[in-house]
């Protein structure tokens, strides 16, 4: 039990130290008063008392006045919003075992918390204090997070032994949002934006309209939206430089002669909220008719009444001609074939996914084939990239791909599986999940360092477009998808590959009149090509192994490495690296030599010729490394001159 109790200590620690709920340093707390000397501690949530029996516990405390939103000034003499805490002991006799209280604030939103313990350092001898009131005591250096809810529990020190009655009292606190107006004047509100006034404007002369709006303090970046209709619209980036209001132009020359109406949107990046600000929007009317551009206008035409009259008519018109057509012949809805045509910038995806078994490894590198050869998506993975990897290290390697991708429309493909659902609750604390795939390959494990970067984007909104979620239904299942991403659209292959593809290239699927298709990867027809056909193959294979072997992957779970070794002995006759040395024979120009590599083992293998250039009439020598027909390989070749 002590073991436990120990463990779960240091787990508190962690979680507190990096928790983001704060306290108010300067000036130190104190709890000292009148009859009783006092010191404030910032705790780790666990007292000494839990590890022993105690005589003599206190009772519970009660509240003095409901836990309540202030506002305090920091160290830096800025305004922040704090949570005001009052309590008291009870007026009975447990208060000669009184030695301590302890205040815990639990933020809802993500489970940070925070602890602070009042230790008495003299014993309570009377009930009352000096004064002849309870014992009162008082907390107003938390600092509450606007838009959020905590919360607030007290409880008196010791706290009873394990088994008897818990004594605590407990309150729940909602932070007002920063639009309040007794909060929007802090600095945590005013770094979101609270005090923005972006007073927009639109000057429209000729084919050019001139947005004007004004900039605020804690962000530099703004972009600009101006929309007339779905197909009528455009967007700028512009930075502050130091200006207090800036303009953006928009050509009008492609848009519809009929726009008149104008939307206007400008998002700002405050460093509080950085891409999640709450934007500002209005609207502006040029139509004739109408006097002021900010308001619609209130004249209405009388001529309108007959067009419209007439509209309608057409209107009933065409439904019954349809619905006659319909019953003839029935109505195809219109399908627009898109062309797999090569992007201005090839986009990029990059691939998380769990080394559940060998044939599950072979799906991934279908799909990268498939995804490079057919589709023209240039894809990040792992297993092609090891070199630079091993020189950065995994951590570095994650976090400078993920960089790239948010600076761009990249995408991020995670693919779900029974090991990532298992790695998943290991991080949750269900026990160590090591995998003998993830032992036998030269990168370790991959994943789970790839979830501790991505799971706080899935916290906010505005980052689940750089992210798809999908899992192969023919060897896994929904159930395998952990809980963060279950928020977001779940996509099934390869019957949802289609909607992948559009996610890529940032294009919808299904617009006004007509539905987009692309020809050869819808889950019909990507297996008449040669890489998909490899694809389905390699996922036909791994589903006929877990039909076969119902507890597979807890064959592929271990609890050490040593097991790995022990089970799969190296082979010294088989080598991970071939040095393939074409003989070369002088006397020609130009000397073509083919290399042709099989492939026993499940291995990775990298293949350098090595040509020897001895004589001076060699003037040019093409090595051409084959691969065995029957086999798909992932090869590098890399001729060296010496």
């Amino acid at each position: 039990m002590d073991l436990l109790l120990c463990r779960l200590g240091w787990i508190s620690f962690w979680i507190t130290l990096t928790a983001s709920v704060r306290i108010l340093e300067i000036p130190p707390i104190n709890c000292t008063q009148n009859g009783l000397k006092c010191t404030a501690v910032k705790s780790n949530c666990l007292h000494s008392s839990w590890l022993q029996f105690m005589d003599c516990t206190p009772t519970n405390p009660l509240w003095k006045s409901e836990p309540e939103v202030g506002i305090r000034m920091d160290e830096n003499g800025d305004e922040v919003p704090v949570m005001v805490i009052n309590w008291r002991a009870q007026i009975d006799g447990s208060i000669r075992c009184l030695n301590g209280t302890q205040v815990h604030v639990l933020k809802l939103s993500n489970n940070d918390h925070f602890c602070v313990q009042f230790i008495f350092q003299n014993e309570l001898k009377n009930m009352l204090n000096p004064d002849g009131n309870a014992w009162s005591f008082s907390l107003d250096r938390i600092v509450a997070e606007p838009g959020h809810t905590y919360m607030i529990s007290v409880s008196n020190l010791p706290k009873p032994n394990i088994g008897a009655d818990y004594y605590h009292i407990a309150k729940n606190l909602s932070v007002p949002e920063c639009s309040d107006h007794r909060i929007r004047r802090t600095k945590l509100c005013q770094q979101k934006g609270s005090l923005w006034e972006s007073n927009i404007n639109l000057v429209v002369s000729g084919e050019d309209a001139t947005i004007h709006f004004n900039t605020g303090n804690y962000s530099e970046k703004y972009v600009v939206f101006f929309k007339c209709s779905e197909n009528d619209k455009d967007h700028k980036s512009v930075m502050k430089e130091n200006q207090t209001s800036r303009s953006v132009t928009f050509s009008l020359s492609k848009w519809s002669p009929t726009c008149c109406n104008f939307n206007v949107e400008v998002q700002p990046f405050f460093v509080g909220c950085e891409n999640d600000c709450i934007r500002h929007r209005k609207s502006f009317s040029f139509c004739q008719g109408t006097d002021d551009p900010n308001v619609q206008p209130n004249k209405f035409p009388y001529w309108v009444i007959p067009a419209l009259g007439g509209v309608l008519a057409l209107v009933v018109a065409c439904f019954f001609f349809l619905v006659c057509r319909k019953r003839r012949k029935g109505v195809e809805p219109l399908i627009h074939n898109v062309n797999l045509d090569a992007p201005r910038r090839p986009r990029k995806v990059l691939i998380l996914y769990s080394l559940d078994h060998p044939l599950y490894k072979e799906i991934v590198l279908k799909l990268y084939a498939f995804l490079k050869a057919e589709c023209g998506i240039e894809v990040i993975l792992d297993l092609l990239d090891t070199t630079w990897l091993g020189v950065v290290g995994r951590m570095q390697w994650l976090d400078w791909q993920k960089q790239q991708i948010e600076k761009s429309s990249d995408k991020i493909l995670i693919l779900c599986s029974r090991g990532i659902r298992a790695k998943w609750e290991a991080m949750c604390g269900n026990g160590k999940v090591l995998l003998k795939e993830d032992v036998r390959s030269s990168m370790g494990d991959m994943l789970t360092p790839a979830l501790s970067l991505i799971i706080p984007d899935f916290l906010g909104s505005a980052s689940f477009g750089k992210y798809m979620v999908a899992y192969f239904e023919d060897v896994s299942s929904e159930q395998d998808i952990p809980g963060p991403f279950r928020i977001t659209v779940k996509y099934k292959l390869m019957k949802h590959f289609e909607e992948i593809y559009f996610r890529i290239v940032d294009k919808e699927k299904h617009e006004p009149g007509r539905i987009n298709r692309v020809e050869g990867i819808s889950q019909d027809e990507y297996c008449k090509r040669p890489c998909g056909k490899a694809l389905q193959d390699a996922i036909d294979a791994f589903q006929a192994y877990q039909v076969e072997n119902p507890d597979w992957f807890e064959q592929e779970c271990v609890d050490s490495e040593e097991e790995v070794a022990e089970s799969y002995p190296v082979d010294t006759a088989a080598n991970s690296v071939l040095c393939c040395v074409p003989q070369l024979k002088e006397g020609l120009p130009i000397l073509i030599n083919e290399v042709g590599i099989l492939r026993d083992t499940e291995e990775l293998y990298a293949v350098t010729p090595l040509v020897q250039d001895e004589g001076e009439s060699l003037l040019s020598c093409v090595v051409l490394p084959g691969v065995h027909p029957d086999n798909y390989q992932v090869l590098t070749s890399q001729p060296v001159i010496q």
